[in-house]
C-alpha cells in the first residue's frame, strides 16, 4: 500500500477490538524498522472531537471494529482521507480493506474503487493476496 504523501512515521489509528488485537498492532508498531506509530482511538475520544472529528486527520490507517462504527459511520467518513480498515461486520461502503473470517483463518477483501477515491495505490501483491477484490 502506499499513500500519495511520503512520510516517514505511518499514524495507525484504532478504534475498538480486543486486547489481542491491540497486542498485534502493538508489536508491529514496536518494530523499529515499521515507522509506525500506534494510536488507540476510544469511543469518547472520538465523539469530544466533534463535529470535525480532528482526532482522525493525523490517520493514515483507520481500523473500526463492529462496536464502533455505529458512532464512526455518521459522517466522519466525509474528511477522512486515508485507509479505511474495517471488520467483516461493518459495512463495506467506504472500507478500503475488510478484514473476514473463512473458517478458522482471517483473511481481507480489497475495495479498488474505495482506494482509488482516497488516492492510494494497492500493490498487485496485495491484491494477490485478498480473499476478493471488487470495484
Amino acid at each position: 500500500m502506499r499513500w500519495p504523501e511520503a512520510v516517514d512515521i505511518k499514524n495507525i489509528c484504532v478504534m475498538g477490538g480486543d486486547d489481542s488485537l491491540l497486542d498485534e498492532f502493538k508489536k508491529v508498531a514496536s518494530k523499529p524498522v515499521s515507522h509506525i506509530a500506534l494510536q488507540v482511538i476510544t469511543s469518547e475520544d472520538f465523539t469530544r472531537s466533534a463535529p470535525d472529528y480532528a482526532i482522525i486527520d493525523y490517520c493514515h490507517l483507520l481500523y473500526v471494529t463492529d462496536e464502533y462504527h455505529g458512532v464512526f459511520l455518521k459522517d466522519p467518513l466525509l474528511n477522512f482521507t486515508g485507509l479505511l480498515v474495517v471488520d467483516e461486520f461493518v459495512p463495506k461502503k467506504h472500507a478500503v480493506i475488510r478484514l473476514v473470517m473463512h473458517g478458522n483463518k482471517l483473511s481481507f477483501e480489497i475495495s479498488r474503487g474505495n482506494a482509488k477515491k482516497q488516492k492510494l495505490y494497492v500493490s498487485a501483491k496485495l491484491l494477490s493476496l485478498a480473499k476478493a477484490v471488487v470495484e
